[in-house]
């Protein structure tokens, strides 16, 4: 996929946390591989918020929720979707659910994924129904509906237990736990990349696609 992107962004900083609004519209073309027809034009809202509460020091309290709604036009078709995540953490503990929902007309294209990795070449606005999950292969569930519940320690090392569930009902549920480290690499010489990461893990399934699969992985990040 390729093509432009404007956006705007507005950031608001409280006492507590940060609530960020952006709007965007963009423009470009699909490869033939991935669908009929290689136009798609499509605009987005998004608004996220977070806060920290530190009434009680020994154990601060983490609040975020974020949300977009994008419109569009794919292939002909027009087609509209909303995803939206919360989250609440106590101390080193943390649960969250993500969400989301695409129009019945909507082709293939822009139904949601969940397995693999966000692509690191485009906005993540643009490409809102690929949801990155690295314990699944790419594709793993997929379909209009989409929804994610974890349960998950918070830190660069990171143990989790997810509910994930996908297609045109939310019916049959993956189960997996796992561990996962993530970390901030060093400038890479005279490259000086300054948001380098890196993330490894090993998975293990309990119920669905992925049942008594175990499953390693590791991925490198970087943005110049």
């Amino acid at each position: 996929m390729n093509g432009g992107l404007a956006a705007a962004k507005y950031v608001r900083h409280g006492v507590h946390g940060t609530s960020t609004l952006r709007l965007g519209l963009s423009s470009g073309t699909i490869s033939p591989n991935l669908a009929p027809s290689s136009d798609r034009s499509m605009g987005f809202a998004s608004f996220a918020t977070n806060a920290l509460f530190t009434k009680f020091k020994n154990a601060p309290l983490r609040t975020s929720i974020s949300a977009q709604y994008a419109s569009g036009t794919t292939n002909g078709n027009d087609w509209n979707r909303v995803v939206g995540e919360a989250s609440v953490g106590v101390g080193p503990l943390g649960v969250r659910a993500r969400g989301g929902e695409t129009s019945a007309n909507a082709p293939i294209f822009e139904q949601f994924a969940v397995g693999g990795t966000a692509s690191p070449y485009i906005d993540g606005m643009v490409l809102s129904q690929r949801v990155e999950h690295l314990a699944l292969p790419f594709g793993t569930r997929g379909g209009r509906r989409m929804a994610i519940l974890s349960a998950e320690t918070v830190g660069p090392f990171r143990l989790y237990h997810d509910w994930i569930a996908a297609g045109e009902e939310l019916g049959a549920w993956d189960r997996v736990i796992g561990a996962e480290l993530a970390l901030q690499l060093p400038g890479l010489g005279v490259l000086r990349v300054p948001n380098a990461g890196t993330k490894m893990g090993v998975s293990h399934g309990l119920e669905g696609a992925t049942r008594n699969s175990t499953i390693g992985y590791l991925t490198v990040t970087f943005a110049p």
